[in-house]
């Protein structure tokens, strides 16, 4: 909710000016809502640089240790081709027959 009045103000404050939305100063802002002056730097700064405040992806952007695709595709195959009941270690057994 805090964050929803941040964003608020930093919109105003990107629009009108700083005083338009906060008329007493930003760290009477911040103080008032309880915020950290850290926290409210970094989003206001994140305001100003992409318009409005959204929560992020927290998902990696890249993955390095991921399966390789091929691989990938084979235990799916692999799944298909064995009975239903067939889990880890005869897939794994397929691989590793496959591989020699």
């Amino acid at each position: 909710m805090v964050v929803q009045l941040l964003d608020n103000a930093l919109r105003i404050e990107v629009e009108h000016g700083t005083k338009a939305a906060f008329p007493e100063g930003f760290a009477a802002f911040v103080r008032a809502h309880g915020l950290s002056r850290a926290t409210a730097y970094r989003h206001r700064e994140r305001v100003k640089r992409e318009g409005r405040w959204q929560a992020r992806s927290r998902a990696p952007r890249t993955r390095p240790n991921a399966t390789a695709q091929p691989v990938h595709d084979r235990v799916i195959a692999l799944r298909k081709e064995l009975s239903p009941d067939n889990g880890a270690d005869p897939i794994r057994a397929a691989l590793l027959t496959e591989a020699t």
